[in-house]
């Protein structure tokens, strides 16, 4: 994870090549899906607050992590969300090519009621 960041673009911008065009995808359909989120950088990673919710993604060494603070949504995705392992509320992508960008999309509309 890139730490010292004081904003998203900072952040995206650290990465380069397929790193960086993932995580511009994914901040694009983040905005898209939910305008009126607030984004921001917590805990050193892309954050966004959806009314009471929060959904956010970072890159760690080896995988890119994707925080969404919906178990249940998660579950009933499981299949449509690219290859990946995961905890509680987080799904970690080992590639990038292995995400899922549409389903991830569907997810979230979903779990945040879009």
């Amino acid at each position: 994870m890139h730490s010292g960041m004081k904003n998203v673009d900072g952040y995206i911008d650290s990465f380069g090549g397929e790193r960086k065009e993932v995580l511009k995808k994914l901040r694009q359909m983040i905005l898209n899906v939910a305008p009126e989120a607030e984004e921001s950088m917590e805990y050193k990673m892309p954050t966004y607050k959806i009314g009471s919710d929060v959904f956010a993604f970072a890159f760690q060494k080896h995988y890119l992590s994707v925080y969404i603070n919906k178990e249940k949504a998660i579950s009933a995705h499981e299949d449509r969300i690219g290859k990946h392992n995961r905890g509680k509320n987080c799904i970690r992508y080992i590639k990038p090519e292995h995400i899922d960008l549409s389903g991830l999309r569907a997810l979230i509309s979903e779990a945040y009621g879009m």
